[in-house]
Formats: structure tokens, sequence, C-alpha cells
């Protein structure tokens, strides 16, 4: 029988170069194998509480159990949040709009679960290939995905930004998610729109590809702190050991 995997990670978030509040929050339980990042919204405050309330609740999710356990455990979390920044953006906002994507990477023995809400996303680099797990709920994904032409869609680069799920930002959640197996050397980035609209994938994979985590990490950072970093930039990088 084969032993469980275990990992080890880096964080890094930083506001960027046009904002003056960092909406991201990450959430990192390396021992446990749970790494979440999340980006909020709604302006000023509303944005950090949005943001803020997934990681604290996740913080005190509990991990014992399989990996379907904590699951049903995680979608609970995020639907009980969910309900929480709605009547909060009610009573404190005039009903204005508040939410936040959820990307979440959840690890137990050999298999990982990918489960997220929004544009945060998820790339797998394994075997000197760059993978995205995640699929963008996003304007843009969905006419994508319902056939419309690349043409069409090169004219509306702004529907990336219009995003269809979020937590807080309907009256029902649903989270997508996928299962994974895991390998040895299997290299994960979780990331906010704020570094992949500066860094490109091939950028992405050379980086990944080589070095440790920390200094993976950094460089990824350093490189979309140095294209401008128009909006909040945060990542989570786990290597599988």
């Amino acid at each position: 029988m084969m032993s469980p995997l275990i990992w080890r990670c880096t964080t890094a978030t930083d506001v960027g170069k046009r904002r003056k509040i960092n909406e991201d929050a990450l959430l990192e339980r390396n021992q446990e194998g749970l790494w979440l990042v999340a980006d909020g919204m709604g302006g000023h405050a509303a944005g950090d509480i949005a943001s803020q309330a997934v990681v604290h609740a996740c913080r005190q999710l509990s991990l014992e159990g399989t990996l379907i356990d904590r699951l049903d455990r995680l979608e609970d979390t995020l639907i009980d949040v969910n309900d929480q920044l709605r009547a909060y953006a009610e009573e404190h906002l005039q009903g204005r709009t508040m939410g936040t994507t959820a990307l979440a990477l959840m690890a137990w023995e050999r298999w990982a679960l990918c489960v997220w809400v929004g544009d945060s996303r998820l790339y797998r680099w394994r075997q000197d290939e760059l993978s995205q797990i995640s699929r963008d709920h996003s304007m843009w994904q969905e006419m994508r995905d319902g056939g419309a032409d690349e043409k069409a869609l090169s004219m509306e680069p702004q529907l990336k930004n219009v995003i269809t799920r979020a937590v807080g930002g309907q009256l029902e959640l649903f989270a997508d998610v996928q299962l994974l197996q895991l390998e040895s050397a299997d290299r994960f980035l979780l990331c906010t729109d704020g570094l992949y609209n500066e860094v490109e994938n091939e950028d992405i994979a050379g980086i990944l590809s080589g070095g440790g985590v920390d200094e993976a990490g950094q460089r990824l950072m350093n490189h979309a702190l140095q294209r401008g970093a128009r909006d909040n930039v945060s990542l989570i990088v786990v290597e599988v050991l």
C-alpha cells in the first residue's frame, strides 16, 4: 500500500500598484491539506469583509474524516458564508452587492479536490506541462463555452471581469468541484486574477518548472508587480513531495 503524500507551500499577497485596499485573503493549512484564495468585491470594506469571512470560516473547518467528508463540510461552510454576506449587505449596505471568489484545494492521502466559485484559478504543473484545472465563472467564459467565436470574444474582453458566481452574490450558491489524483513533484498554483491577468501562462510555466516553492512564489509575485499589478495579487504555490 502506497503511503500518503505530504506537501510544502508558500503564500504571497500584495495590494498591487493601483489599489489602496487589499481585498484578497489567503488560507494555508498545509499540514492538514487545505489551501484557499479569496478575492473580495464590493468596494472598500465590503470586499475585505467578504474575503475575510470565507477565510475565517474555513480556518475553523473540521478536516476530520475522508475527502468526501471534508468536501461536504466545506460546501456547507461556503453556503453559510453566502447567507451571512447577503444578510450583512441587506442590513449595512442597502442591499448593494458584496461578495468574494473562493478557490480551495483540499488534499487527502493521494487525492485532492479543487472547489471553486468565481474566477480565482488553480493551475497544475506536471511533467513539463501547465494545465488550468478550474474554469472561470465569468460571462466571457460562459460565452466561450456556449460557442461564441474567437473574433466576437476578442471584442468583449471586459466580460472576463463580469463574474457569474460569487460567495454572497446569489441567493443559492453552487460551487464547482473537480477530483484530482496527486503525483509526486506535482506543483499547484492557486491565484487571484490579479496574478494571471499580468503573468502569461508561458511565464507561469517557466517559473513553476524550477527552483523551490518559495522562490517560485516570489518570482511570480515580482513578475506581476513589474507588469503593473493593476489589481491585488495573491498566490499560493503547493508542491507534492
